[in-house]
């Protein structure tokens, strides 16, 4: 199973592009076997609980499949790294490669990475200035239908810092349009 790891800071969108991933349907048509493993927030999982919780969740999923061994299945199997140390992770890593069939993947989040780790890496960064105006006006989805001189003036206010406000980070800037469109013009 080769390992691929999704790395940024807190807020920048490693679960949601993992999640969009997963559910890709271009991407589920290459697996067989598809499995979402987690771990609770703050509990930093050992080496034997990732072991039997992998082994566990690709068994009940071949076994749903009709699949007679996981190792005869390409899988791909999401995982929720942040909760995993790293020294942790180095034991488990070699015995999960063998645990499904050739072309399986592991996606995985982290928060950082160190040189010894450049193969399989996928760094997000903070939004450009223009990238995060872009996304703020997708999501707040407005297109001309501000009702008042100061809906107007105070959205365009937001807009032109919208990177300064949110620092770039993806999920501030999804919130903060959510929020303003679903919020009236007189609470902004």
């Amino acid at each position: 199973m080769k390992v691929i790891r999704v790395v940024g800071p807190a807020g920048i969108g490693k679960r949601a592009l993992l999640k969009d991933a997963y559910e890709d349907d271009t991407i589920k048509k290459h697996f067989q076997v598809l499995v979402r493993v987690s771990f609770p927030p703050g509990i930093i999982a050992d080496s034997s609980t990732v072991k039997k919780t992998m082994e566990e969740n690709l068994d009940k999923e071949c076994s749903w499949r009709n699949m007679p061994r996981r190792q005869d299945a390409r899988c791909l199997v999401l995982i929720d790294g942040t909760s995993i140390g790293r020294t942790t992770w180095s034991k488990v890593e070699p015995e999960l490669q063998q645990m499904a069939g050739k072309g399986s993947k592991i996606l995985m989040t982290e928060a950082s990475w160190h040189e010894q780790m450049n193969d399989g890496i996928i760094e997000l960064k903070h939004l450009l200035r223009d990238e995060s105006k872009t996304l703020f006006n997708h999501v707040v989805g407005l297109q001309g239908k501000r009702k008042s001189a100061y809906a107007t003036l105070t959205m365009n206010e937001i807009r032109d810092n919208i990177g300064v406000i949110t620092h770039g980070l993806p999920l501030a800037v999804v919130l903060l349009a959510k929020f303003m469109s679903t919020v009236p013009y007189s609470k902004w």
